[in-house]
């Protein structure tokens, strides 16, 4: 918290500093991205997830500053049946 916060461990406990962190890039996994973005929300900080696919991290509301670079799961297994539907199910097999 105290990197967030821009606090120098050494100074006193107050949280009145800028942050420190620019940006977070967040973890490979839904479960543990969900739970940094609740924790740094609050100071808008914007997380980065290479991995993480949950669709609920799409709610703007709940995580207004996390930010993906893979597509959530909905786009993904959108386009699997896509693939599934137009290429038939000989060619997957």
């Amino acid at each position: 918290m105290a990197l967030i916060n821009g606090q120098d461990t050494t100074a006193d406990n107050a949280c009145s500093g800028q942050a420190a962190v620019q940006a977070i890039i967040g973890e490979s996994e839904s479960t543990s991205t969900i739970a940094l973005t609740k924790t740094t929300g609050p100071f808008n900080i914007p997380v980065i997830s290479p991995a993480a696919t949950c669709e609920c991290l799409s709610n703007k509301r709940e995580y207004p500053s996390f930010f993906r670079t893979i597509a959530s799961d909905y786009y993904q297994s959108r386009a699997l049946a896509y693939l599934v539907k137009h290429l038939g199910r000989s060619c997957i097999q």
